[in-house]
């Protein structure tokens, strides 16, 4: 079975601890947080666990990657 790699925004913030911390590190490729350009490494999925303020950016990374967010 093919493991769904992902780019996770917001990586630092309580929820994207608690999702690092249950996933197996092979399924996190990037791990972006505020400030950081927003790369994907060849992800599956980018999720977004960030604020509000920074949809736009992560909106515009997913579309220029092609993946789902």
């Amino acid at each position: 079975m093919k493991r769904l790699r992902i780019a996770l925004v917001g990586a630092r913030g309580r929820m994207g601890q608690a999702i690092s911390a249950l996933a197996e590190t092979e399924q996190i490729v990037a791990k972006v947080n505020s400030g950081d350009e927003i790369r994907t490494n060849g992800a599956d999925v980018l999720l977004d666990v960030s604020s509000a303020s920074a949809t736009e950016q992560v909106c515009a990374a997913a579309t220029k990657s092609s993946i789902p967010l």
